[in-house]
């Protein structure tokens, strides 16, 4: 809509929301972190596989007190068939309460993607697995929260990089000629505003409190913008102007 000098309208527009659902999950034998170490217990996955994703900058450990072994799988083919003719030992077959360190970016340590991991001696009978998945964002889809081979309780995201939440989508409609919020006027108003636009990015600008905008242009009101609290604006009494 094309606003002139000659206007002597008011124009009241009303915010509509759209909400996103947020992403949740409820795990058991959570891995745990202290700073950038994720401490996986490797006593867990010997009755099923365990997926955990974490950040780039993480070190993985694994520790356990029963007697397995542990190996660096290849590739992904390698851990699905249980397949350690390529695999890289990381330690014998004995309770490790110390633990083994997969330090970031050290050769064999952490890159981005995927890095698998095996006890050779029951992989094949009780899925003695672990698949790390390094990047992303809490929460978002990557091989870990998609492989079969996890159940829910033991897929985990141990990620604390969150993707910053764009603003919510607001969606202006035009509610009357005049503007007649039940409190008779706004919480906030300017003069000189140069556009309708910059008026209702004033509002989108204080979404929380924001629920309607007020554009006049006309004698006595040079370009004035003011805005309405969204509890109070009454959208009936609008449209009957």
């Amino acid at each position: 809509m094309i606003y002139t000098h000659q206007m002597s309208s008011v124009f009241l527009f009303i915010t509509t929301f759209l909400t996103t659902l947020a992403y949740s999950t409820s795990t058991s034998d959570t891995p745990t972190r202290s700073g950038t170490t994720i401490t996986i217990d490797f006593d867990v996955p010997r009755y099923g596989g365990m997926c955990v994703s974490v950040d780039e900058a993480d070190t993985v450990k694994f520790v356990w007190d029963e007697y397995h072994n542990l190996h660096r799988m290849p590739n992904e083919e390698s851990y699905q068939q249980c397949d350690f003719s390529g695999a890289t030992k990381l330690a014998d077959a004995a309770p490790n309460p110390t633990g083994v360190s997969i330090p970031r970016h050290q050769g064999q340590g952490i890159s981005t993607g995927v890095m698998f991991f095996a006890c050779s001696k029951i992989c094949d009978s009780n899925d003695h697995k672990v698949r790390v998945c390094v990047g992303g964002s809490q929460g978002e889809n990557d091989a870990c929260l998609e492989a079969s081979e996890c159940t829910l309780d033991r897929t985990h995201d141990m990620r604390t990089k969150t993707t910053p939440t764009p603003p919510m989508e607001r969606e202006y409609v035009q509610g009357g000629m005049l503007c007649r919020p039940k409190n008779s006027d706004g919480y906030a108003s300017w003069t000189k505003v140069d556009t309708p636009q910059s008026c209702q990015e004033k509002c989108n600008a204080d979404g929380a409190k924001c629920g309607a905008w007020e554009f006049e242009h006309h004698t006595g009101d040079d370009r004035e913008c003011e805005l309405h609290e969204k509890l109070v604006i009454s959208m009936n009494e609008t449209s009957l102007t």
